[in-house]
């Protein structure tokens, strides 16, 4: 007979973690729909053109939010490679190219690297280094990504594809 009361606690009970997790639940949904509305946004109105490739580039790089709240920026190749947000993608290998091309060079035409990472608003810091993937894989292991240290920038570097790197989209004219 005292069984049933207590079972009936321990239902009770979980009806009520059930309802705090769902209450979770709808917090963050809003969260990540706010967050990427306010990316789009962001690359929308912040963005350089890079006409060789026919490209809108973000000035921004593509974070998450995970189930913490935490502001997740970087992301294993596998993770982003088909990314694709209203349009914005991961640029190819080619596309890097074109952009360090149009962008990677002073004014006579000698390859700055500076010209090219603050142009791009890729870091605010001098004589530091970056990595940028590319849609392009490689082989089963590599992928393509953009890279820049104190001296040089490397628009067609490859990697591990498991690396966590930061993303920064591109989007095609219209």
């Amino acid at each position: 007979m005292e069984e049933k009361p207590i079972i009936e606690n321990k239902i009770k009970a979980l009806e009520l973690e059930l309802d705090n997790v769902k209450k979770r639940i709808d917090r963050l949904e809003p969260t990540k729909q706010d967050n990427r509305s306010k990316q789009l946004e962001d690359w929308e109105n912040n963005n350089i053109t890079c006409k060789s490739a026919g490209l809108k580039i973000a000035l921004n790089d593509y974070y998450e939010i995970d189930e913490d709240g935490d502001k997740k920026t970087e992301f294993a190749f596998e993770e982003v490679k088909n990314l694709n947000i209203d349009g914005w993608r991961l640029p190819t290998t080619k596309e890097w190219i074109q952009i360090y091309s149009e962008f990677g060079f002073d004014n006579n035409d000698v390859p700055d690297r500076d010209v090219f990472v603050k142009t791009l608003m890729l870091t605010e810091y001098e004589n530091c280094y970056g990595h940028y993937w590319s849609s392009t894989a490689l082989s089963s292991s590599n992928a393509y990504r953009l890279r820049f240290y104190s001296s040089n920038v490397y628009p067609a570097g490859y990697y591990y594809r498991f690396y966590g790197y930061s993303v920064r989209l591109v989007k095609e004219i219209k």
